[in-house]
C-alpha cells in the first residue's frame, strides 16, 4: 500500500503533546472525532515525525507489519525561521498609510461639499476648475 495525504482542520486537534519542557518538539497530536467514528470515545492520536516511537512498527489486520501513520504540522503564513510574527506584519505599516489617506480623501471631499455645494463642487473645483 502507498503513501496517503490527507488534512487534518486545526479545529479537530484539541490537544498537541509536546518535549518535556520544550514547547517547540511537537510529539504528537490528539484529534477529536465524531460519534460515528470508530475512535469515537478516545479521539485519534496521530504521532509527529519528532516522536521516539515513530520508526516501530505497527502490526496491520493481517498481521503484516506497516509504518505508522504520522501527521506533518505546517506553519500557513509565517516565513521560514520566524518564531513570533507572519508575514502579513509587514504589510500592517501600509495598511495604516491607506487608512489614513482614505480618512484625508473623505474629509477633503466632505470639505468640498460644505464649502461650494454639491452640483457646483462637481462642475468645478473637484475637476480643478477654482471657485467662482
Amino acid at each position: 500500500m502507498g503513501c496517503r495525504t490527507c488534512a487534518l482542520p486545526a479545529s479537530s486537534v484539541d490537544r498537541v503533546e509536546c518535549a518535556a519542557g520544550d514547547y517547540e518538539t511537537e510529539l504528537a497530536y490528539h484529534e477529536m472525532v465524531g460519534p460515528a467514528d470508530p475512535d469515537y470515545p478516545g479521539g485519534r492520536r496521530w504521532l509527529a515525525p519528532g516522536h521516539p516511537d515513530v520508526d516501530a512498527p505497527d502490526a496491520d489486520e493481517d498481521g503484516a507489519d506497516r509504518a505508522k501513520p504520522i501527521c506533518l504540522h505546517f506553519a500557513v503564513n509565517r516565513p521560514v525561521g520566524c518564531v513570533r510574527e507572519s508575514d502579513l506584519a509587514s504589510i500592517l505599516p501600509w495598511l495604516r498609510r491607506y487608512s489614513r489617506w482614505l480618512e484625508d480623501k473623505l474629509r477633503l471631499s466632505a470639505a468640498c461639499m460644505r464649502s461650494c455645494g454639491w452640483s457646483r463642487c462637481r462642475a468645478r473645483c473637484c475637476r480643478g476648475g477654482g471657485r467662482s
